[in-house]
C-alpha cells in the first residue's frame, strides 16, 4: 500500500471561482429554530458531579488531617513539659 504524493480529494470550489455573500446552511439544519432539539435518551443529563467515591475521600482526607493534628498537639505538648 503506496502514500500517494498528492491528495486525491478534489477541491469544493473550482479555482477561480468567485464566493458567493450568501452563506450555505449544512445539511439538515433546515429547520429554522434556535430552540436545542431533545436528546434521543431521554432527558438525564450526564453524569458531571460528585459521587460517593469523592464523598469516601473527602471523609477519609479529613481523619488523616485530624490524627495528623492530633499528633503533632500530643508530640508538642510533651516536649514542652
Amino acid at each position: 500500500m503506496s502514500i500517494p504524493d498528492r491528495p486525491t480529494v478534489s477541491p469544493s470550489h473550482p479555482a477561480g471561482a468567485k464566493p458567493t455573500p450568501v452563506p450555505s446552511s449544512p445539511a439538515g439544519a433546515g429547520s429554522g429554530s434556535a430552540e436545542p432539539s431533545a436528546a434521543p435518551g431521554g432527558s438525564e443529563l450526564a453524569h458531571t458531579g460528585s459521587s460517593g467515591t469523592t464523598v469516601a475521600l473527602a471523609a477519609g482526607a479529613a481523619g488523616l488531617v485530624a490524627v495528623g493534628a492530633g499528633a503533632l498537639y500530643t508530640v508538642r505538648r510533651r516536649t514542652s513539659s
